[in-house]
């Protein structure tokens, strides 16, 4: 897969639209690099031939056109070049591996999506119906890697406020500084980042 070289520097991090993306502060990382697309179907499918992994499956219904066929272990017919999805972040963790890879942190994730001055899309400071595959675009599905050409950051990184979203490294607890002291929550989960094709563009940054 093409990586993309996130330079070394300040960025800013957070913002003032939610509880748990506060405090917004300067965050100073060295330079790294991070797939210039999501991991497609069809990378997917190299790694769980190469490893015999198990292959992306649910048995929600909602998710139906979305599950492998696990005697073929294929993913769905024209979905090769689609991200990848039903996969966990252990999945998402042995795909890196395998690959020689890893998952980023959060703070890598948000500079390469934001950029230096922590923009709240990729593109820009507003938001704009069709440039991103959230619900909004009235798609309702999952579209080809690259296929929403505006979705795309100043470093050259796609579909990062649309399409999937994508996990990162650290488990959800709030950011040191955030007024909120109490969260039951803490230390349960792993983060999601970025807007997902079936979810309002609110999640979007």
């Amino acid at each position: 897969a093409e990586l993309v070289l996130i330079p070394a520097g300040e960025f800013t991090m957070g913002h003032n639209s939610g509880y748990d993306t506060l405090p917004v502060r300067r965050v100073n990382l060295p330079a790294f690099y991070i797939d210039k697309y999501e991991v497609t179907n069809k990378h997917y499918k190299r790694f769980i031939d190469a490893t015999g992994y198990k292959v992306p499956w649910s048995q929600d219904p909602a998710v139906a056109a979305y599950v492998w066929d696990w005697q073929k272990r294929m993913y769905p017919e024209g979905k090769g070049d689609d991200p990848v999805v039903l996969v966990s972040w252990d999945d998402a963790n042995a795909f890196c591996t395998w690959a020689g890879k890893r998952i980023p942190t959060e703070a890598e994730w948000e500079k390469a999506t934001r950029g230096p001055k922590g923009k709240p899309y990729p593109w820009g400071s507003e938001w704009a119906k069709g440039k991103a595959n959230t619900a909004e675009s009235g798609l309702k599905q999952t579209a080809p890697m690259g296929n929403f050409k505006e979705d795309v950051s100043e470093y050259g990184v796609h579909d990062l406020a649309g399409n999937v979203s994508e996990w990162v490294e650290e488990w959800f607890a709030p950011y040191p500084g955030n007024p909120m002291t109490s969260y039951e929550e803490r230390n349960k989960y792993r983060v999601l980042r970025g807007g997902s094709w079936d979810y309002a563009h609110s999640i979007a940054n």
